[in-house]
């Protein structure tokens, strides 16, 4: 049995090329047997996070220890800081997670990338979570169930 190993980076590029420009429905923490992802894994999860329309593709399976490849595509226009999208699986609270901070692919308008480490001991009902801090004290944030 192979297993092929998508970076960030690849994954992103993907991305890039395929991401639909209808929107179908927004909904927040969706759960994985209603969400497009879980309907048809090739299409991206579409969510609002502070006024933002993101569409996100994950790469991998979360795994206790494993690392789980993430793209954001913005909307070209967006002049959202990348170093402002921060991305964690586990709670809420981010307790006991690390913190993946989203970067620009180079050569491509508006596609974030980041490389979230899943952490040894995921607590029960963890999902990934993306954060926009505008505000540092209060950011925005929404969830995905994690693949897996």
């Amino acid at each position: 049995m192979t297993r092929s190993i998508l970076t960030s980076a690849a994954l992103a590029a993907c991305l890039a090329a395929g991401v639909p420009l209808a929107v179908p429905f927004l909904n927040r923490d969706r759960d994985e047997r209603t969400s497009t992802r879980a309907a048809n894994p090739a299409q991206p999860e579409l969510l609002a996070l502070a006024d933002r329309l993101l569409a996100v593709r994950l790469a991998g399976i979360a795994e206790p220890g494993g690392t789980l490849g993430v793209a954001v595509l913005l909307q070209p226009d967006d002049p959202l800081d990348p170093g402002a999208l921060r991305l964690w699986a586990g709670r809420k609270n981010g307790w006991g997670s690390p913190i993946a901070v989203a970067e620009a692919v180079a050569g491509t308008r508006g596609l974030l990338a980041a490389s979230v480490r899943i952490p040894e001991s995921l607590p029960q009902q963890s999902r990934l979570w993306l954060a926009l801090a505008r505000d540092p004290a209060r950011p925005a944030t929404i969830s995905l169930a994690l693949p897996g």
